[in-house]
């Protein structure tokens, strides 16, 4: 095993190139009538390829000059439109990459990650400056690098239209999960005391392989052995997920390119990923829904006994690394140089069979066969070359009674076999060169039910609240016959599904069965004492929600039983939805928008969340978060988040949100896991929290006996009692604040009791440089006015409304005094 290469970012850049073809169609504006002909086709033929074709794909987009016929092939088959009865000559330029340079008929026109078009005049663009190069006035650019076909023609006034189409392979996204081709997957089982995975295989060296000593009369599939051949151990197979789903990885082609455009020595075949078993020696595989593929590849020809160890290395730096591919589709780069190809340096010169035989059983596959049915014997080994089964002499004639055949290590088993066994013998021919056998059995067995599917059911979580689900199960049961329900033996429960509502060991303790929706009229599972056929509802109790529980498509199965094995089997869908946020939190009236609510601060920072907020939510069950962003890197609240319950809903700013001693804005986020569990997270969308002082929205009264006074001084100076209300008749200056009447000093507001030293006031220029403004006692006394007639502004400040640290909110009040002089 040789060191993996880390060096693809040396790569990277390859994968932006623009690199295209183009075909040009030469104008003939003499041509009036073909011309004319061409527009009224091309009219519709644009308009009606975009549409037809969609986001598909397109394999290949040409144009025929003697006839005039665009076609383009996509995955529904081939498309011909009449373009130009006459086009006359078709020029081509093709783009090539030489490094990084971008080359045209011999002529450097850009680097590698420039954009190639082509103008209105027909002239080839490079990043959109016009070159020498003339392409043609209509044209089909074919940029492969980027998976687009660009076609411009006119439209049927006559003037150039263009439209793109993607192609095939430009829609498809892959992600690899296992970049090492090399030698077979350890093969894992279960542990009997732990019951948890372990592997029986774990070494970590490449691909497995030897050479025959001397001719081999061998009866596998891969035939007669010659001496000096290379026999390479079984191969694993790297995994990719492709979207969209509708891809069909199988039919293109595949190939490892190295960084300097070389092709591995490797046929590479996709097949849908099956998850039954390793990619083994004879093994099958099914459709997977998911878009998971796997990559099964044999080493070419080209590969030998003499250069197996050392083809797929490169040394840097005095070191042997395994060399660096990218996945190519029908000759697209598709991934980053992730791939390694990872031999053993040294052949295996001798097989331990005792090695290869431990653990026989797991590394045996497809020994069980259905009656009516086939299946594919494999066996699971790195150091196996190829396998081939027969039947053990004892039963040679007991399988041909029963019609079981084993040809190129697939079983087959007609319908009327039944339950039966047969004694087989395994022979495993080694890297080495050396034969083991193994004596095994095969069972024949009961029959499998292929899955069908009912409609969707939707289950929405609640706060605090685990409702049952309840399953409406169609036909399932109503639509046996008598003679099929009284057949059934039992039935099951199960799913695949590690993020359903609950876990797959739950699901057939938590049902029960109904005939109603109400789920009223219960329904048992046993024809002795109740008639299945009844049976229209299932109900799952959810005392517990599984802790890997997920929003989004679930799917769970049923499956009947009857004497001879699965019945019938049927998948319920179910789609779990989540409250939205806004429906749970209802928004208070704090909030001035959608987007921005008010958050009233005590004189020590603290604010009281839930006023945000009115909800018939249990907080003391779960707790609702507040995430909070920062200040210039620094944090409005300590920690960056805040959690409320029923007892606390308040929290508390840090000094950082006090700057030159007014309050600044934050942004915030409300989160709330339901029930507690992670996958069922609801967020409220990100807002603006503003924070106001006790004192903010407070204004400064004068009262003369309950009336509204303004504030009038005769001369230069003057006071204004504090407030009081003698004979229940205001009177005096009053702090007014949320409907209420305060006095200046020795009033708690908002938690905040104001002092007198506390209060400062200053006038505008028309009182005076000597203008000044005090409380003493909650009384207001001015002096120092200028002597003139005028209205003046006087601002009372209260300074430390709030106070965080070493820092301090002022909040102030406007109050317009007039001053009269004779």
């Amino acid at each position: 095993m040789r060191k993996k290469y880390l060096s693809a970012l040396l790569f990277g850049a390859l994968l932006f190139a623009s690199a295209g073809t183009f075909t040009s169609c030469k104008d003939y504006d003499d041509d009036i009538n073909n011309l004319q002909e061409q527009i009224n086709t091309i009219n519709t033929t644009l308009s009606e390829l975009k549409t037809l074709v969609g986001n598909g794909g397109v394999s290949s987009v040409t144009f025929d000059e003697a006839t005039g016929v665009l076609t383009v092939v996509d995955a529904n088959g081939t498309k011909t439109y009449n373009v130009k009865t006459s086009a006359g000559e078709v020029g081509e330029i093709k783009v090539t990459i030489d490094g990084q340079n971008l080359i045209v008929n011999g002529e450097t026109v850009g680097k590698i990650g420039d954009t190639v078009t082509v103008n209105e005049d027909g002239y080839l663009c490079v990043n959109g400056t016009a070159t020498e190069i003339k392409a043609g006035k209509y044209t089909i650019l074919k940029d492969s690098a980027n998976g687009i076909y660009t076609i411009t023609l006119p439209d049927e006034k006559g003037e150039l239209q263009t439209i793109q189409l993607a192609m095939a392979t430009a829609n498809i996204t892959i992600s690899s999960y296992w970049y090492t081709f090399s030698r077979i997957d350890e093969i894992i089982k279960i542990d009997a005391n732990s019951y948890r995975w372990e592997q029986i295989s774990s070494d970590k060296d490449g691909l497995r392989w030897g050479v025959a000593s001397k001719d081999i009369a061998w009866k596998g599939p891969k035939g007669t052995i010659k001496s000096g051949q290379l026999l390479v151990g079984q191969t694993n197979t790297p995994n990719v997920t492709v979207r969209p789903l509708s891809y069909d990885l199988s039919l293109q082609k595949i190939e490892l390119v190295d960084s300097k455009g070389g092709i591995a020595p490797i046929k590479i075949t996709a097949t849908p990923a099956s998850y039954d078993d390793n990619y083994i020696i004879g093994s099958s595989r099914t459709a997977d829904p998911k878009g998971e593929w796997a990559l099964n590849y044999q080493l070419t020809d080209g590969v030998t006994a003499s250069n197996i160890a050392t083809e797929f290395a490169t040394e840097q730096y005095g070191n042997v690394y395994n060399k660096a591919y990218a996945l190519s589709i029908n000759g697209n780069i598709v991934t980053d140089y992730d791939y390694v190809i990872d031999t053993d340096e040294n052949k295996t010169t001798t097989v331990n069979a005792t090695t290869v035989k431990e653990n026989s059983d797991i590394k045996l596959s497809g020994t069980y066969c259905e009656s009516g049915s086939t299946s594919v014997i494999s066996y699971a080994d790195q150091y196996v070359y190829d396998i081939y089964t027969e039947f053990a002499d004892a039963d040679v004639n007991d399988a041909e009674a029963a019609g079981v055949t084993i040809k190129d290590n697939v079983i087959s088993a007609p319908a009327t076999t039944g339950q039966k066994s047969f004694d087989i013998k395994v022979h495993l021919l080694c890297v080495d060169g050396s034969e083991i056998v193994l004596d095994k059995t095969i069972s024949i067995g009961s029959t499998q039910a292929d899955a069908e599917e009912i409609a969707p059911t939707t289950y929405t979580v609640k706060a605090n609240d685990k409702s049952s689900l309840v399953v409406n199960l169609g036909t399932t049961f109503s639509g046996l016959s008598a003679d099929e329900a009284v057949s059934l033996t039992g039935l099951n429960w199960s799913t695949e599904d590690t993020k359903f509502l609950l876990t797959a060991g739950e699901l057939n303790d938590a049902v029960t069965y109904y005939e109603d929706a109400e789920c009223k009229t219960q329904v048992l599972f046993n024809d002795n004492y109740a008639n299945i056929k009844r049976i229209k509802y299932a109900k799952f109790n959810i005392a517990n929600f599984n802790v890997d529980a997920t929003a989004g498509k679930h799917s769970i199965t049923v499956t009947l039983y009857n004497v001879k094995g699965e019945y019938k089997k049927v998948n319920v869908p179910v789609e779990v939805v989540l409250p939205n946020f806004n429906d749970l939190f209802v928004k208070s009236a704090a909030w001035t928008d959608d987007n921005n609510v008010t958050m009233r601060l005590d004189v020590d920072g603290n604010a009281t969340m839930m006023t945000a907020y009115k909800t018939s939510v249990d907080l003391s069950k779960q707790e609702l978060t507040v995430n909070f962003g920062k200040l210039n890197t620094e944090s409005a609240v300590q920690n960056d988040k805040a959690s409320f319950n029923a007892n606390d809903a308040t929290f508390k700013i840090t000094e950082n949100v006090i700057k030159d001693h007014a309050l600044q804005s934050v942004k915030a986020q409300s989160v709330y896991v339901l029930n507690g569990i992670k996958g069922f997270t609801i967020k409220s969308d990100e807002y603006t929290m503003k924070f106001i002082s006790p004192l903010d929205g407070a204004k400064i009264v004068n009262y003369a006996n309950n009336a509204e006074t303004p504030f009038k001084i005769v001369g230069s100076e003057g006071t204004f009692n504090a407030y009081a209300t003698p004979e229940n008749k205001k009177n005096g200056v009053s702090l007014y604040i949320n409907a209420k009447d305060h006095t200046l000093t020795g009033t708690n507001i908002n938690t905040l009791t104001p002092v007198d030293v506390q209060w400062s006031g200053s006038f505008d220029a028309k009182a005076g440089n000597n203008a000044e403004a005090k409380v003493e006692n909650g009384k207001l006394v001015i002096t120092g006015l200028a002597a003139l007639t005028y209205d003046t502004q006087l601002t009372m400040t209260y300074k430390g409304t709030v106070k965080v640290g070493n820092s301090e909110v002022w909040t102030s009040i406007p109050v317009t005094v007039s001053v009269v002089n004779e």
